[in-house]
């Protein structure tokens, strides 16, 4: 009996000693993949932060050389504004507008004249005395 509980002991320390061995295995391969992820989460955030400094500097290049092209357009504007091709492009344009106004009146006229005196007119005239003629 003494030789089995000594069987017994020699087991169980055994089974106690590659528990405890692959308990501290299992420990250092935990303790290295948080490592590893610890140090890939900080160099996310560096790469978060770079491309964060990056946007905004790019932000404000491109503000500030679209308030320079607004600067640059309204000089350029008010000194076509102020030049005599300027005034000659408005004259122009404002006789082209009458004329086209002129034109546009002319055409309504001739558009009425036409419904006025044309068949459909007349039958719409027709049709519309039947219904005042049924309705009464």
């Amino acid at each position: 009996m003494t030789a089995l509980n000594d069987l017994m002991r020699a087991i169980d320390r055994q089974t106690n000693a590659i528990v405890a061995d692959s308990k501290s295995r299992a420990q250092i391969l935990r303790e290295r993949l948080n490592y590893r992820n610890e140090r890939a989460k900080g160099k996310a955030r560096e790469l978060k932060q770079t491309a964060e400094q990056y946007v905004s500097a790019a932000g404000e290049r491109l503000k500030a050389r679209a308030e320079i092209a607004k600067t640059r357009a309204q000089t350029l504007k008010k000194s076509f504004m102020a030049s005599s091709v300027w005034r000659t492009y408005a004259q122009a344009h404002g006789e082209w507008i009458e004329k086209l106004e002129v034109k546009k009146g002319k055409r309504r006229e001739r558009k009425r004249e036409r419904k006025v005196g044309s068949l459909f007119a007349k039958l719409k005239e027709r049709r519309e005395m039947r219904k005042k003629r049924v309705s009464t």
